[in-house]
């Protein structure tokens, strides 16, 4: 259990981790800046 546990932990940080590193890209910046002016119409 615990095992399985700590192999969880460490796929959730890497996963965090890629999330975080898409977040920087400029491409998703632009991405949310579409989508916020979108919601403004």
């Amino acid at each position: 259990m615990l095992s399985r546990e700590s192999t969880t932990f460490k796929k959730d940080s890497f996963f965090s981790k890629k999330k975080q590193k898409k977040l920087q890209t400029p491409y998703f910046t632009s991405f949310l800046t579409l989508l916020l002016l979108n919601q403004n119409k």
